[in-house]
């Protein structure tokens, strides 16, 4: 397994998991520390390939411990890693029954039109631009928490009656 394969030092429970796949060991980094400074609830894993996405989705071998590593609610990919595309990744997910209603966000260092329409034919649900500014990234994670993780509503959401 590579040193970035899921790292488990956040088992907090209280919010659904969120699954990073990024190759890059400093957009991992920064990503992390911006989402450790505002989404203390929301447990962050991380893994560097497609195949580990899949293998952490799977429950295979490592992953297998859904205590340690649970199914997210939200996958955030990157479009470019070193076993294929995150559009690869998102047409694999979205064929598999279990995770279809996954939320799935691609984001990526450049928006070539040609990606960004093959990762939305592919089923992502959005498709969003990385920033190498430290500030633009906590925006990002910031609009994903809120968005993403608050107030979005999915199927099976318990819904509160008005």
């Amino acid at each position: 397994m590579t040193r970035s394969a899921a790292k488990e030092k956040n088992h907090r429970t209280a919010g659904p998991a969120v699954l990073l796949v990024d190759d890059n060991a400093d957009d991992q980094l920064f990503f992390q520390l911006a989402w450790e400074k505002d989404l203390p609830n929301h447990p962050l894993r991380v893994v560097a390939s497609r195949q580990e996405a899949m293998d952490y989705l799977n429950g295979r071998g490592h992953f297998a411990d859904r205590t340690a590593f649970p199914i997210p609610s939200v996958i955030i990919l990157d479009m470019r890693l070193p076993d294929g595309s995150g559009s690869e990744l998102v047409r694999w997910i979205r064929g598999r029954t279990q995770f279809k209603r996954l939320t799935v966000i691609v984001m990526s260092g450049s928006a070539h039109e040609q990606d960004v329409h093959q990762a939305y034919a592919n089923g992502a649900n959005s498709f969003l631009l990385k920033s190498a500014r430290p500030a633009d990234l906590r925006q990002t994670v910031q609009l994903i928490q809120s968005y993403w993780l608050s107030q979005n509503l999915s199927p099976g959401t318990p819904l509160l009656q008005v």
